[in-house]
């Protein structure tokens, strides 16, 4: 009976297997990319806290520093594990956030890799400060954000202070693309969905696409009273230098 029962059973065809591993294919065609836009916006909330911390640091230096920003790099150098560097911004906020590793965005596999003053594993620093040495357009104010008085940013709530380093110079953010200067640094403008995460002088942190930064409002200067922004054209991602 037990024999009977077996050779009465039928196997698949293979036409039914075929629809199987096809609906299969359909569901993970599907399924995929829910799964890597939910990973995604994950390491978007992340790298929001970082970039959350690391303002509330650069605030509290201000507060500690009689309302001077922060430098990009300061005028002299520290020692780190022996080796001569310019007092870079990262080094003057870590007291305030005692973690190294809110200097990394997950979602941002480049960055810079700089000396653990700890003596651990380099640091691999992911977010740029704005500022750079040239202003380009009015109101810009790129010098006084390098190193400039706090007071001098007229909205803290419209003006960027931080954001997601893409190429260039490892320590700058500069307002928009433009050539003719080694010394600039841009934001890496796509890389999270088409948009980056940005902190702003007030504390807040905000994902845009880089047009939503630049308009209505550009985001980048120090004042708003000057709109003559003289925007120059933006090439397509990734920017050249």
């Amino acid at each position: 009976m037990g024999a009977i029962r077996l050779a009465n059973r039928r196997a698949f065809t293979l036409i039914e297997l075929l629809v199987v591993i096809a609906i299969i294919a359909i569901l993970a065609a599907i399924l995929f990319p829910v799964f890597a836009r939910a990973r995604e916006n994950a390491r978007k909330s992340t790298c929001q806290s970082n970039l959350k911390q690391l303002a509330m640091g650069i605030l509290m230096y201000v507060q500690d520093h009689d309302e001077k920003a922060p430098p990009n790099h300061a005028a002299y150098k520290i020692v780190v594990n022996g080796n001569e560097r310019w007092a870079e911004w990262w080094y003057l906020v870590h007291p305030y956030t005692k973690n190294y590793q809110v200097f990394t965005c997950p979602s941002n596999s480049g960055g810079f890799s700089v000396p653990n003053p700890e003596g651990g594993p380099n640091i691999r620093v992911t977010y740029a400060k704005r500022g750079c040495y040239e202003d380009v357009i009015p109101g810009d104010g790129s010098n006084a954000f390098w190193r400039g008085d706090f007071v001098q940013i007229e909205e803290p709530a419209q003006t960027i202070c931080l954001g997601d380093w893409g190429t260039g110079s490892m320590h700058r953010l500069c307002p928009h693309y433009h050539a003719g200067s080694t010394y600039v640094g841009y934001p890496h403008v796509n890389l999270h969905m088409d948009g980056c995460n940005y902190a702003f002088w007030d504390g807040h942190v905000k994902w845009m696409k880089y047009d939503q930064t630049l308009r209505p409002v550009n985001l980048w200067k120090m004042s708003q009273k000057s709109t003559a922004d003289s925007l120059p054209p933006v090439p397509a991602w990734p920017w050249p230098l």
